[in-house]
């Protein structure tokens, strides 16, 4: 499955606003030179998918012409859309959805997740209030205009998306999940927090608790490594040095799978075709044979992982 970029260019200059450069709008989007706009448009770069699905999002392209099929098989794609106008009102649409989701997957006996993690999980992450309230904020930075940006102090988080988020982490204490992290697991957090540091979004005082729940958070996920299950349901964690990018989970029960890309930090594409869905179990377990499992036994191996994630974040500035 790919995308044709011909028709993505076409459509891109024909939804560019009247009056305006097609150009400066990409600018306006994304932090690139005219440079690397030209070349994109010029068919010299592809656009990357993050880079369609953001334009996609801001123009109301849709992405079922962009989908190029191969030897006659098509994946329909499922994108989260989560505007900045109606933030709010669609973040707690889409945790509601997911919520549901995850009640039905827990109520038949096999079931699992499979993720494969760049970013920490929101089985941990849902917490801790000023990192949960952190990923939002990221979300609302990248989609804002400069002119309307706020510190992360003045973002008010509704009282329902926090009951639901709690909700969601009750399920997923509830499901069996196997994950596999990436070495560089929480540098990702770190740039973000010393980023927003930098510009004064956020205070230091916030930072050195972003820091500390960051801290206690490593906690939790080594506590379950050791003991192999999150509350009482097993979990089997791996850590690979393979780089992959974006967040994937593959959910799985004797009804239904389908596999979630995490996007932006909020924003999310599901894909249910069988044959998507058998080629993400062969790649996790390929994936699986060049990972170290850490859970269970690998002392070695898990005492690394921990001692560099901390290492990694005693580099947070605050």
């Amino acid at each position: 499955m790919g995308y044709e970029m011909d028709e993505f260019i076409r459509i891109l200059k024909q939804k560019t606003p009247e009056g305006v450069n097609t150009v400066n709008l990409l600018i306006d989007i994304f932090p690139m030179s005219k440079e690397a706009a030209y070349r994109r448009l010029r068919g010299q770069i592809d656009f990357t998918f993050e880079e369609v699905l953001k334009i996609a999002r801001k123009l109301n392209i849709s992405l079922d012409a962009l989908i190029k099929p191969e030897d006659n098989q098509m994946y329909k794609v499922k994108v989260v859309h989560i505007s900045e106008d109606s933030f709010m009102d669609d973040y707690i649409r889409w945790e509601t959805e997911s919520l549901r989701a995850m009640k039905e997957l827990r109520s038949f006996p096999e079931h699992y997740a499979f993720t494969v993690n760049s970013n920490i999980s929101l089985l941990y992450l849902f917490n801790y209030e000023m990192l949960s309230k952190l990923r939002i904020y990221k979300w609302m930075y990248q989609c804002n205009s400069c002119s309307r940006l706020i510190k992360m102090s003045e973002l008010i988080v509704s009282p329902k998306v926090i009951a639901l988020e709690k909700m969601m982490l009750n399920e997923l204490r509830h499901t069996r999940l196997y994950f596999i992290y990436s070495q560089e697991l929480i540098r990702s957090l770190v740039i973000d927090i010393n980023y927003f540091r930098h510009l004064d979004l956020i205070s230091g005082e916030e930072a050195a608790r972003l820091k500390q729940e960051a801290f206690s958070l490593l906690d939790d996920m080594e506590r379950d490594a050791i003991l192999g299950k999150n509350f009482d349901m097993p979990c089997t964690i791996y850590v690979t040095s393979v780089d992959f990018g974006n967040d994937i989970v593959l959910w799985n029960c004797s009804r239904f799978a389908k596999i979630t890309f995490r996007l932006f930090g909020i924003n999310h594409y599901s894909i249910d075709h069988p044959d998507a869905i058998r080629e993400m179990k062969t790649w996790t377990d390929m994936l699986i044979k060049s990972s170290a499992l850490i859970s269970f036994s690998g002392e070695k191996e898990r005492v690394d992982f921990f001692r560099r994630q901390r290492k990694i974040l005693e580099s947070l500035l605050i």
